[in-house]
Order: structure tokens, then sequence, then C-alpha cells
């Protein structure tokens, strides 16, 4: 497991990510009917979740959150191919988010 938190002053919470990186025996069932998983991947990302208090969404917490994990991955030489994750059709600000 993976948690990253955003700190205001570095003293509040603001942000949080929490995601795990997943082997292909623990994602084959989830992912081989969609056609850009590739069977040979080493392993996803699975981004449990993120969140961002809400008088400072849409400040690019969130995103740099992701990218604090990407740079992470890097550094650390984890090898990954694909990002994936869950979100409920009607959660439009966060489908909009993950577009993005």
């Amino acid at each position: 497991t993976l948690c990253i938190g955003a700190f205001y002053k570095e003293k509040y919470l603001v942000g949080i990510f929490i995601g795990m990186f997943k082997y292909n025996s623990m994602i084959l069932k989830e992912l081989t009917k969609r056609s850009w998983f590739s069977c040979h991947s080493i392993c996803g990302l699975y981004i449990a979740t993120i969140g961002v208090v809400d008088e400072v969404r849409r400040l690019g917490i969130g995103t740099k959150l992701i990218e604090n994990v990407i740079e992470w991955t890097k550094k650390n030489k984890a090898q990954w191919e694909v990002i994936y994750l869950h979100v409920v059709a009607y959660n439009q600000s966060a489908i909009r988010f993950y577009d993005k």
C-alpha cells in the first residue's frame, strides 16, 4: 500500500492518496477484457482513493498527489504498465478529474 498526504503549513492534512501495486495474478480477471490492457504487464497501480478537502479543491492538489506517486515509483524503480481505479458513474467531478 502506498499512502501520500498533502499538508498545508506542514500541519494540516488537506489531501491524501491511497493506492497499491497489484500484480497480474490480482488484476488479470478485472482487466483482461479491456483492449488497452496487456496480459504481459508487470503490474498495475491501483488508485484506491484520492481525497482533497472541499475548501482547497480545484487548486491542483489531487493532480500533484498523482504526480508525486509517479515520481516516487520512478525513483524507486517500481515497474508498472497501467493505472486503474473504480469510480461511481454519478460522481461526475471525479470522472472529469481522472479524465484530465
